[in-house]
């Protein structure tokens, strides 16, 4: 009964999980990273040329962070233009 899988394990668990979602047919969105070797992304790349119809994105995940949803709203009630730019410091 599940459609779609959100991976936002650990990295290193993210390429096993991805492969093995994909095989059941279920769409899977991962945060990044999506692996964590090269090996691994021979693996998902080699999937995804084989199984076209497959559904697979990847995100950073940001989106909704605690520092982007207090930008968002305190952005909410304005209607000009606006250039942001923002560094993250993504850590690991």
């Amino acid at each position: 009964e599940v459609d779609v899988v959100i991976l936002t394990t650990p990295s290193t668990s993210h390429c096993l999980l991805t492969l093995e979602a994909l095989t059941f047919k279920k769409a899977v969105f991962c945060e990044k990273p999506m692996v964590t070797t090269f090996e691994e992304l021979l693996e998902i790349k080699n999937f995804l040329e084989t199984h076209p119809e497959s559904f697979f994105a990847i995100d950073f995940n940001r989106s909704f962070s605690p520092m982007i949803l207090q930008i968002a709203t305190s952005l909410q009630q304005r209607y000009s233009p606006l250039l942001i730019n923002y560094r993250v410091n993504a850590g690991d």
